[in-house]
């Protein structure tokens, strides 16, 4: 509830809506019992019998998932807190642990100090300092058990069932595994399913650089190392650009490497259907033997080079500034290729606007909107048509309309398209089920200041602009046309005409 636009209600329709109609508010919510009876008839029957649902009756209830309590707060603002831990408390069970030691490690970790950290919740029993534990059919010893509040500590003698710690000694643990008498099984939820090439700098030795990466790996397996021998190459399979953002901190910040990704060219390959078999065939076999090169046994892969890399990272929308790479291939008249690329196909490009967001970011433009958001929401549409005239991408500017109880609207203004959304809808999620929806057909790119939409965009594929990185943009490719065509500069609706002179 930190956003000062969020509203109680649409939330909660929204979570019934997406999660399950039986999600409620609990606290100061005086229909309560009236809508825990809807949720099962055990529940509707001892509201009728009693006029009033006890608290053991609910409590079971939640643990049997026939109900699911809501709360809303802001820990940043200090806003029901104490609410939300009392109601933790009150409805809670304390499962029953078993007599016998048993343990399930959840991280793995080292100190300031490089001592190595296995993590755990103890499921049963107690653990105590000297114990020794069977791990891969060797006994070892625990050094240290100790209890962390953030990066501090203290050391403990022994931890009980339903206590988490982090213990010193023991090797060759990790995420996922179990210790005495749990027999549970750790399936992930979801698994990476892209693979990319580690690029080093100049003068690592790959060998060395492995050996520090399946430290990260022991942390989280699921990064799925694999060495190749032959070609001296590291791969590793991450979810994606987010994720490798991620990775690459990490890795400077612990081994003070900067590394770079590269996606093999086989996997951004379309398979194709061919029924030109026997003529192709034979057409090989009739090729001078120049065509033979383009067949190589192990051949090295190719891959995206760095500086594309750094473009997408940047997010350097629509811009064509700056070097492109290229691949120096010979052009061979004689050579078609049955399969394509699918980064040599040409997509539409794609820019969709968060409306509000962007007019209350942009200097005297935030002011106008104080006084006449309709001056200011037509004034702000004038410079994206500008905009749009000198870029090669179809524009979407979407407003927020989820308080009216409106239809989706969309209207074309001038050279661009504009979305009103409909009812309980706001411009993110429009902006996000566009981007999911068509991130296979078009190159989409998302401009938004908004961290949030930021992140669930990327995660997507989509490009992010920040509200000034489309600022900059529009102010250079609109002088770049000027200067092109020699017209003089317009007296309104160019994009720096709204800030004062101090900010620009």
């Amino acid at each position: 509830m930190d956003n000062p636009l969020a509203d109680k209600e649409i939330l909660l329709q929204e979570i019934k809506h997406k999660l399950d109609e039986r999600c409620m508010i609990f606290d100061a919510n005086p229909n309560l019992e009236d809508e825990l009876a809807m949720c099962s008839e055990h529940l509707l029957d001892t509201y009728l019998i009693n006029n009033s649902i006890e608290d053991d009756v609910i409590l079971n209830a939640i643990h049997e998932r026939e109900v699911f309590p809501c709360h809303f707060g802001s820990a940043l603002k200090l806003q029901g807190i104490n609410s939300f831990l009392n109601l933790l408390d009150k409805y809670t069970i304390m499962p029953k642990y078993s007599e016998d030691f048993s343990a399930r490690i959840y991280k793995i970790g080292t100190d300031a100090k490089k001592n190595r950290l296995t993590y755990m919740k103890i499921t049963g029993g107690t653990l105590k300092m000297k114990d020794s534990l069977l791990i891969k059919e060797k006994l070892q010893k625990i050094n240290q058990i100790r209890i962390y509040s953030g990066v501090k500590f203290i050391n403990v003698a022994q931890v009980t069932a339903g206590e988490i710690c982090a213990v010193v000694g023991l090797e060759n643990t990790k995420i996922g595994d179990t210790l005495g008498s749990d027999n549970f099984k750790f399936n992930p939820i979801m698994l990476p399913e892209i693979d990319y090439i580690v690029l080093l700098p100049p003068k690592y030795d790959p060998k060395l650089v492995l050996q520090q990466l399946r430290i990260l790996e022991e942390q989280d397996p699921q990064l799925n190392l694999v060495w190749n021998e032959q070609d001296q190459t590291i791969f590793i399979r991450i979810m994606g650009e987010m994720q490798l953002q991620i990775l690459q901190t990490i890795i400077r910040d612990r081994f003070s490497i900067d590394i770079d990704f590269a996606i093999p060219i086989e996997t951004t390959i379309d398979e194709t259907e061919f029924t030109d078999t026997e003529e192709w065939i034979e057409e090989i076999l009739n090729e001078p033997a120049n065509f033979a090169k383009k067949n190589k046994l192990n051949q090295d892969r190719e891959t995206i080079g760095t500086e594309e890399i750094d473009i997408i990272i940047n997010r350097m929308a629509f811009s064509n500034s700056g070097k492109k790479s290229t691949w120096n291939r010979p052009k061979q008249d004689y050579y078609k290729p049955p399969t394509t690329s699918i980064s040599t196909i040409a997509r539409q490009k794609y820019l969709l606007i968060d409306g509000y967001n962007m007019m209350f970011s942009w200097g005297n433009l935030k002011e106008l909107t104080e006084v006449a958001i309709d001056a200011a929401r037509s004034q702000f549409l004038d410079v994206i048509c500008n905009y749009r005239g000198v870029i090669n991408a179809e524009i979407i500017v979407v407003f927020d309309a989820y308080k009216k109880k409106t239809g989706e609207v969309e209207q074309k203004y001038n050279n661009i398209t504009v979305v009103y959304t409909k009812e309980n809808q706001t411009a993110d999620q429009y902006i996000e089920r566009f981007a999911n929806k068509y991130k296979d057909k078009y190159n989409i790119t998302v401009a938004t200041s908004d961290s949030l939409q930021q992140t669930i965009t990327r995660t997507q594929g989509a490009t992010v602009m920040s509200s000034r990185d489309l600022r900059m943009d529009i102010d250079r490719q609109i002088k770049n046309a000027m200067e092109k065509y020699g017209t003089a500069k317009p007296e309104r609706n160019f994009i720096g005409d709204l800030y004062p002179e101090s900010t620009q």
